[in-house]
């Protein structure tokens, strides 16, 4: 029998909670606050926060690693063209960038002091960013030069978004909708028939559009914008962030842990209820089955469809066993494996954070394993423990007297 001690993580390992059979699970692994999540790829992806704060992942986000940005200015937006060329963007003009995947980053300059609050790439050398006091900014080298567009206000734009080198929207305060139809050299404002703030737009194509924003505000396009039609959200909360993954399928995130979703383009938003009221800042996803939404306290959630989620019926498979539970010294934990697989088997406190692993990732023959894991040095209250399997994964509640 293997003997290991519980230990803290140095990378930032995560587990998830899972919350009622629901498709997102909670992973919560730190008290940083993240405003922006992109995958390049499936298995790649970065967060942007607080303080010049940046997590890089390369297994489809099972385990994240900080990068050095090179500054203490938080970062509000993170946009890879692929899984090498990435920036970054955030307080003060801040603008970084990297061309390896974030083993490096560098600042670009801006040339304003004002905030940025987006930043989007249609291909490695065009980019725009938007930002406050009319701020919009657009390169055709990579961002060796970022020049400077206004549409002559000084309106906060919060989101840029372009569908090719040419054609593009950003949006911000006071219900304001700008189109480009030459990459940002001049922009004509659209009509929203609203006056409130608007937080994000997503296209999937040059005519079909959404855009979301305070008061559970969703507006939606079919004809580029031309016609702005507002959408029933079902809820009144601020949606800071709108994702979608065909004409149909689509999700926005928002404040008090706000997330909803919808099947038919938007014609029917459902509200998925979930026990977390942390402000949500971004979603995204690759396609409809891998997805990620980030926010403040540490909120980091993970799509899991209901056709790949975990059960009680998987575990049976491997046979996963815990004792004594409550604990308060050793722990058994014992398994069966059908066949070999890389295993992981972390714990998690009610919070969300990594309290210790026994295994991670380690590679095992079919057969029998066990293991312990000392409880003594634990404070007394609720954890989670999960195993995680090439195909199976499982939580379970574990009490420390």
């Amino acid at each position: 029998m293997k003997s290991l001690k519980s230990t803290l993580f140095a990378l930032l390992s995560l587990l998830p909670i899972l919350m009622n059979g629901q498709d997102w699970d909670m992973i919560a692994n730190s008290e940083a606050s993240y405003s922006s999540i992109h995958f390049p790829s499936i298995e790649k992806g970065w967060i942007a926060g607080e303080n010049g704060l940046i997590l890089h992942t390369a297994d489809a986000g099972q385990n994240w690693q900080p990068q050095v940005s090179g500054t203490t200015k938080s970062l509000n937006s993170v946009f890879f063209i692929d899984e090498e060329n990435g920036w970054a963007v955030g307080e003060n003009g801040s603008i970084l960038h990297t061309d390896d995947g974030g083993a490096h980053w560098s600042a670009q300059q801006s040339n304003t002091p004002s905030e940025l609050y987006a930043v989007h790439f249609s291909d490695p050398l065009h980019g725009w960013i938007a930002g406050s006091s009319g701020i919009l900014l657009k390169t055709a080298n990579g961002g060796a030069n970022w020049t400077q567009k206004s549409d002559g206000s000084v309106t906060t734009f919060l989101s840029v978004h372009f569908i090719d080198n040419s054609q593009g929207w950003a949006v911000g305060a006071n219900g304001k909708i700008l189109w480009t139809g030459n990459a940002g050299a001049g922009w004509t404002l659209q009509t929203s028939n609203v006056n409130h703030t608007l937080t994000d737009v997503n296209f999937i194509d040059n005519k079909n559009g959404w855009v979301v924003g305070s008061n559970g505000s969703v507006l939606y396009t079919e004809d580029g914008g031309e016609n702005w039609h507002n959408q029933n959200s079902n809820t009144a909360e601020t949606l800071n962030a709108v994702c979608f993954t065909s004409q149909e399928k689509g999700w926005a995130v928002g404040y008090q842990g706000t997330i909803i979703e919808t099947k038919d383009g938007g014609k029917h938003w459902e509200k998925i209820e979930l026990p977390i009221l942390n402000n949500l800042r971004a979603v995204d996803f690759k396609d409809e089955t891998h997805g990620w939404i980030v926010g403040y306290v540490g909120a980091i959630l993970q799509y899991i469809p209901e056709t790949s989620a975990t059960s009680a019926d998987m575990f049976s498979n491997i046979g996963f066993n815990i004792f004594p539970n409550p604990v308060s010294d050793k722990l058994h934990i014992n398994f069966d494996l059908a066949a070999g697989s890389p295993v992981s088997i972390q714990l998690t406190d009610v919070n969300g954070k990594v309290a210790g692993q026994v295994l991670n990732r380690e590679y095992l023959q079919a057969g029998r394993h066990e293991y312990e894991w000392d409880a003594a040095q634990m404070t007394g209250g609720i954890y989670f423990l999960r195993i995680n399997t090439q195909k199976e994964m499982v939580t379970r509640k574990v009490i420390v007297n």
